[in-house]
């Protein structure tokens, strides 16, 4: 078994949980990566800035509301993208676009997919294949 290590981001304070992360368009190939994803295993999904989405041409599938801190919520369009992280393939990843400036977010509806160990205490995260 192989195992994958991402360091914590340490410019951040608190330091955080991040992997890296290949975003893909699944009809043209086009991906951009790798991508700085911070792991956030209280979302319930995984949100990307509009901007990248765009560079890849990934296509809208839908639309949906995400709910924020203090209950203040947003229409966002959802995309229908592959992700590769590690030598994990997500094939058809459910990923909503949120404005530039927000950070790639991991969220449980991708981070389900993988076997991980968060060492808070060594910085580190080691995804297992």
């Amino acid at each position: 078994m192989a195992v994958y290590t991402y360091l914590f981001d340490e410019t951040e304070s608190p330091s955080m949980p991040t992997m890296d992360v290949t975003l893909i368009e699944p009809g043209s190939g086009a991906s951009l990566g790798p991508i700085r994803a911070l792991v956030d295993t209280g979302a319930d999904g995984t949100l990307a800035p509009d901007h990248l989405l765009e560079q890849i041409g990934a296509v809208a599938i839908g639309r949906g509301r995400l709910r924020w801190l203090w209950d203040e919520s947003r229409h966002v369009q959802i995309y229908l993208v592959r992700l590769e992280i590690g030598p994990h393939v997500l094939r058809s990843a459910h990923v909503a676009g949120v404005p530039r400036g927000t950070e790639f977010i991991l969220g449980r509806n991708v981070l389900n997919h993988l076997v991980f160990t968060i060492d808070g205490p060594a910085g580190v995260i080691e995804l297992s294949t």
